[in-house]
């Protein structure tokens, strides 16, 4: 429960034998869902709450490992979480262009970054309209 820019990250640990756990981690990709953490606070009586529940972490999802125990062990599933802080950890767009990573080395791999899509690639294929090949100048 802190505010900041460190990225923090939280274990949770559920039981896989749970019909919705199952479904959550076996039925989807899990990693990078979006995950909210919640804290209510109840009337220990009459089990009502005392106020609105508050949020104490908002993420996604890490990783979800499932173990599967030896016979007569505990299945678990620890999820780990990571904060939405991790979204100011993407790298900028600057670096991915053809011009710095020229600079960073000689770099040449995004050189057709800006191009790509708008260029027809035939793959072991005739073209149907071929275009007509210049005449060589002398």
């Amino acid at each position: 429960m802190q505010t900041g820019l460190v990225v923090r990250m939280q274990r949770l640990t559920l039981s896989p034998l749970s019909p919705e756990v199952a479904q959550m981690l076996r039925g989807y990709d899990p990693r990078l869902a979006p995950v909210e953490i919640h804290r209510a606070l109840f009337y220990p009586e009459s089990r009502e709450l005392v106020a609105e529940p508050r949020r104490v972490f908002k993420g996604w999802i890490d990783q979800a490992p499932i173990t599967t125990p030896a016979i007569g062990g505990a299945a678990m599933a620890e999820v780990s979480l990571a904060s939405a802080a991790r979204a100011l950890t993407i790298p900028l767009a600057a670096k991915k262009s053809d011009e710095t990573q020229r600079r960073r080395g000689g770099d040449r791999f995004r050189r057709y970054a800006d191009v790509s899509g708008q260029v027809e690639v035939w793959w072991g294929e005739a073209r149907a309209n071929p275009t007509p090949t210049p005449p060589a100048t002398v």
